[in-house]
């Protein structure tokens, strides 16, 4: 019965996480009944086991990150921003350690959360595309128009480099599932794949462009290292020619915009500018919208983090970066070919092409008025992270 109720506990501790979520973008439960509803599996998990967490190669920077976000928490302006802001991080962190609690859970369990990842991805892009505000080109119109029947929503709307990055980093999972597989698998992980990259490319977002050639030129160097021969030049001999043909067709000037880069050039340059006074802490959790202007964020997800948690989130990142290319060197070593060695190489390729598109974006907040100013983590980086670590453990204890 005690070891019944262990598993149960651990199954439900990433979902209980979500109410924090819903109490910010919806308006209910209530914070203080979300931080119960999440809290409560992992006190009664602590009671049963002795123990509250898993260790996870990640603890380090996960520590040094929790307390640069309360060095911007107690720097901030605006007490309520950042206090969702800390609780939605801190529900991400909980997701993520969840997810590893669960890392001997069977196949079962994993294909409910895979299958539940996939009607995510799936809901996102549909709910995007037919919402009908976003970058038309002449190459994506039809597809705002077959989805326009579709319900609206009243709330905020998913942003086009966001799709585009979110698809982009989710797409190497699917490559590597079908490059290094056999018969149905292959297919059905290829042909997932292209789906992505179709709907990353009718999205029109350069970042996102960008971010999923990286993520399969990764793939395909690890599956055969003699594509390098072909794709980097084909990438730098695209890029070339999109350079010389800019202003001859009207497409590259929207997807690439010399404008926004320069926009972001600017946000970049006064956000220095307000980090020289604030240099260690920051300008604290949540401040950066309303401090220029209520745009959406710096459009750089590492200004942006120096900006929520000063150096200390820095030192966090930099921790965080030494761990993972340890640990991608020995997933890629590795000669265990099978469902976890698939995982470890599309999410290594998918957190490459990330951190491409973080120079551009951030894929780690979400901000939006609703009407009030609402700053909040974004759970999909600490999601890719826990299953980066669960494929690292299986594959360490020898499972494919």
């Amino acid at each position: 019965m005690k070891s019944k109720t262990i598993a149960f506990l651990e199954i439900i501790q990433p979902v209980c996480a979500a109410p924090m979520f819903f109490s910010v973008v919806a308006g209910a439960p209530p914070m203080w009944v979300a931080w119960i509803i999440a809290g409560a599996p992992w006190l009664a998990y602590s009671f049963l086991t002795d123990r509250l967490i898993r260790r996870t190669p990640f603890d380090i920077p996960i520590a040094i990150f929790f307390l640069g976000l309360i060095v911007g928490f107690v720097v901030s302006s605006d007490k309520r921003v950042s206090t969702e802001s800390l609780s939605t991080t801190f529900a991400c962190i909980l997701i993520y350690y969840g997810l590893v609690n669960n890392t001997d859970r069977g196949r079962t369990y994993w294909r409910v959360m895979a299958g539940i990842g996939c009607l995510l991805i799936l809901g996102l892009t549909a709910w995007f595309f037919s919402q009908g505000s976003a970058r038309v080109m002449f190459f994506n119109t039809w597809v705002f128009k077959a989805v326009a029947e579709l319900p609206k929503t009243s709330g905020p709307i998913l942003q086009f480099n966001n799709l585009g990055v979110f698809l982009s980093i989710t797409a190497p999972i699917f490559f590597a599932m079908g490059m290094f597989n056999k018969g149905r698998t292959r297919w059905l992980g290829l042909s997932a794949a292209l789906c992505l990259l179709a709907a990353v490319f009718l999205s029109a977002s350069g970042s996102g462009w960008g971010a999923i050639a990286c993520g399969a030129i990764f793939v395909l160097a690890v599956w055969r290292g003699k594509t390098l021969v072909v794709t980097v030049p084909a990438a730098i001999v695209t890029g070339i020619v999109t350079a010389v043909n800019y202003h001859r067709f009207g497409w590259p000037t929207l997807v690439f915009s010399t404008e926004s880069l320069m926009v972001r050039v600017e946000y970049w340059r006064v956000t220095f500018a307000a980090l020289s006074k604030s240099w260690f802490t920051g300008l604290g959790l949540g401040d950066w919208p309303p401090r220029f202007g209520n745009v959406f964020n710096v459009h750089n997800g590492y200004i942006q983090l120096y900006s929520d948690t000063g150096l200390v989130g820095v030192l966090a990142l930099a921790a965080a970066a030494v761990v993972f290319v340890r640990i991608s060197l020995r997933i890629v070593k590795f000669r265990t070919r099978g469902t976890w060695y698939c995982l470890g190489i599309g999410l290594i390729g998918g957190f490459l092409g990330g951190a491409a598109a973080s120079v551009f974006e951030v894929a780690t907040y979400g901000t939006f008025w609703n009407p009030d100013l609402h700053y909040i983590s974004i759970p999909l980086l600490w999601i890719m992270a826990a299953i980066f670590v669960v494929s690292y453990s299986r594959l360490e204890e020898g499972n494919s």
